[in-house]
């Protein structure tokens, strides 16, 4: 029963660390913020993490102003408009402890383009890799 248990934990975690790796790893036009939507929506489909979006510049102004400055200037192109990810896991039974994971998954840092000359820019694409983590550990969950 042993080995069965540790194949069981081995294989959930090397799911996790392909959701991390296909997030935070990949090339920053495929997973662009729509892009990392559509695959975490498909990722999560049936498995009782609940998925919440948020998008919109207006949106992010009003209730996240400091994610609307990082996206003020990749909001106007759709294929990197930013959004908001919240994978949210409910077990059965009541519940002792909340706990929050937080992982930045930035794209493109737009808020400052006008200043990221000498290419620069091209590194930022690593900048997501905190969400991607955050997505592989709820793909264990």
């Amino acid at each position: 029963a042993g080995d069965k248990d540790l194949m069981e934990y081995a294989v959930k975690v090397e799911k996790g660390r392909n959701v991390a790796r296909d997030i935070g790893g990949s090339d920053p036009e495929r997973m662009a913020p729509p892009g990392v939507e559509e695959y975490v929506r498909e990722c999560f489909k049936d498995s009782g993490i609940d998925i919440k979006v948020e998008s919109g510049q207006s949106h992010l102004e009003k209730e996240y102003p400091c994610m609307a400055a990082v996206n003020r200037a990749a909001s106007v192109i759709p294929r990197h408009d930013g959004r908001l990810i919240w994978l949210t896991y409910k077990p059965e039974g009541e519940v002792k402890k909340t706990v929050y994971l937080v992982g930045k998954g930035i794209t493109y840092d737009t808020g400052g383009a006008d200043i990221k000359a000498g290419g620069v820019m091209a590194g930022m694409s690593r900048d997501k890799c905190g969400a991607a983590a955050v997505a592989g550990f709820m793909k264990c969950v």
